[in-house]
């Protein structure tokens, strides 16, 4: 989960920050800070998906021959990666504005999908349907 890593640093340094904010319902300030954190995370995010798509096979090698036949299965999770990057901070957003119940909500959906997915893809394609879903 190396190309979340940025996504990680940024969740715990920024939330009290953000937090501050909206108990002060100062949205001018908020909105952009959000904008440009969620920036930041995705440029981040960006530069590791290229930098391990280009080079999955050479990262996996370094764990033995044996793991270079997963790299399709890496280049397939770390898209999955991007697209949570892209989200930057917005599950902790719902959560920091009152609106924990639309998080758990989400969280639930995406379980749920999460469920229904593997349950179809994996007795089909193997890890490569659970890379999938």
């Amino acid at each position: 989960r190396l190309e979340s890593l940025s996504l990680r640093a940024i969740h715990h340094i920024s939330p009290p920050t953000i937090t501050n904010l909206f108990a002060q319902k100062n949205n001018q300030l908020t909105n952009p800070l959000f904008q440009s954190i969620t920036k930041w995370i995705f440029t981040l995010s960006l530069i590791t998906f290229f930098i391990i798509i280009l080079f999955s096979s050479q990262l996996l090698s370094i764990f033995g021959k044996e793991f270079v036949i997963g790299s399709t299965i890496l280049m397939i999770m770390v898209c999955g990666e991007i697209f949570n990057a892209a989200g930057g901070l917005a599950g902790n957003i719902l959560i920091m504005s009152g609106r924990p119940k639309v998080a758990l909500f989400n969280a639930a959906v995406s379980f749920i999908l999460i469920l229904f997915l593997s349950y179809f893809l994996i007795p089909v394609y193997g890890m490569l349907g659970a890379a999938i879903s």
